[in-house]
């Protein structure tokens, strides 16, 4: 089961939906997967925006591949979307997201922000792997394109010696 969220700036608060329509209901996580040009719900990663059955653990769904400072989640909400029998949305926005901490890894530009370009590795291994593969490398693609020029930007504010490594692996 996922949720939105509140998104806590300061002393600013705004909900932040999830990307999917449908509330209250179970459905096919491979359906919340696409369309590949809109944000869905393999780009809404968190996993404390939601509450997990013992399956998902006993699986082996829950576990987050080790090694990477940031983006861990990514490769982990592929395999959840592609192999979990079942989830739903509901609204309960009762989780606060603090946003704006200055040492959060979202804030800081060092090293580990390239860790993006493994994670998405991973997750295109994953995707590969699924017997839809052709039916998901779309949305794969943008998300990688997103996020990667995402992190064009943010080299801007990197230092002299990181920012060229940021760029050559966007």
């Amino acid at each position: 089961m996922r949720t939105d969220h509140v998104a806590v700036t300061g002393r600013r608060r705004a909900l932040v939906k999830a990307p999917f329509t449908w509330r209250n209901r179970v459905f096919s996580p491979r359906e919340a997967i696409l369309p590949a040009d809109d944000s869905t719900m393999v780009d809404y990663p968190y996993a404390w925006a939601g509450m997990f059955h013992r399956s998902v653990l006993e699986h082996g769904l829950a576990v987050f591949p080790s090694g990477l400072f940031t983006a861990e989640d990514r490769p982990w909400i592929w395999r959840l979307h592609l192999q979990a029998a079942s989830f739903a949305l509901v609204d309960a926005p009762h989780l606060l997201y603090r946003r704006g901490i200055s040492t959060s890894l979202t804030q800081v530009r060092d090293r580990r922000q390239l860790d993006f370009t493994r994670a998405f590795g991973q997750v295109i291994d994953i995707v590969e792997t699924d017997a839809e593969a052709a039916r998901f490398v779309p949305k794969v693609v943008a998300t990688v394109l997103a996020v990667g020029s995402r992190h064009l930007v943010r080299a801007r504010s990197m230092s002299p010696e990181l920012a060229p490594r940021a760029c050559a692996t966007a």
